[in-house]
Parts: structure tokens; sequence; C-alpha cells
């Protein structure tokens, strides 16, 4: 067999299970569980290195791959000037989704509140839970 001279990578925006932690229904679970087996066990064993988002996707979903790297997804800005840090609200943004789990932000938060009631807590973005949080 002639050897290639590239290299072929697949990336990961999501962790590994996916599919099955979040199937909206049964058949869909059974679906992604067949998906992942025959992906995870012949298609990315041929991959030269699979990119994932996280240490803990890496540690947790890929243990004992030696084909596996992490390229984190910042978000990364520059603000005009720094806060003057007179205003007690938590701001938090991005997908509205429920992978993204701003539920718990909520609960968590609640029990900030309890100690510190003069404190806000803003959510901003879009997506499918766009109106729920704000």
């Amino acid at each position: 067999m002639k050897k290639r001279s590239w290299k072929i990578i697949r990336e990961f925006h999501c962790e590994r299970y996916y599919r099955v932690k979040y199937a909206q229904s049964r058949i869909n679970k059974i679906l992604g569980a067949i998906s992942n087996f025959y992906e995870f066990n012949f298609v990315d064993k041929k991959y030269d290195r699979i990119v994932v988002l996280t240490q803990e996707d890496q540690e947790t979903n890929w243990k004992g791959w030696k084909n596996i790297a992490v390229i984190p997804n910042p978000v990364s800005f520059k603000c005009s000037e720094p806060s003057t840090l007179n205003e007690k609200t938590v701001s938090s943004i991005g997908r509205l989704h429920h992978v993204k789990n701003f539920s718990a932000l909520i609960r968590i938060f609640g029990q900030v509140v309890k100690k510190h009631p003069d404190w806000d807590l803003k959510i901003y973005g879009n997506g499918e839970e766009e109106g729920i949080y704000q």
C-alpha cells in the first residue's frame, strides 16, 4: 500500500457521546449508539489525529487513544475600557441550547442570590431556548 503524503484530521465540536446523551427519543438513542459504535471502532482509528475541544472530553471519552489533541474553543475579545466594578451583574453569553446548560448556571446563581440579593444575572444569546432565560 502506498503511503500518503498528507495527514487526515477529524475535529469534534461536541463531546464524543453527544448523539446518545442528548437524543430526544428512544429510536434516536439507539441509532446514535449504533452510529457511535461504527464510527469510533472503525472509522476514527483511520485518522492521523482527532481534535477535541476540552481536556475533560479527552480524558473521559477518549482515554487510551494516542491520536487525540485538544484545541480549546476560546472566545477572545478586548474591552475598550476596564470595568468600573460599580454594577453587581454577572453576564453570560452563548448559544441558547440545552447542551450549554444555562439551567445549571441559573440554579447555581440562585445560591449566590441567597447571600447577595443585590446581584443580577443577565444571559445573552440566541438559539432554540431563546426567550426562556431573558
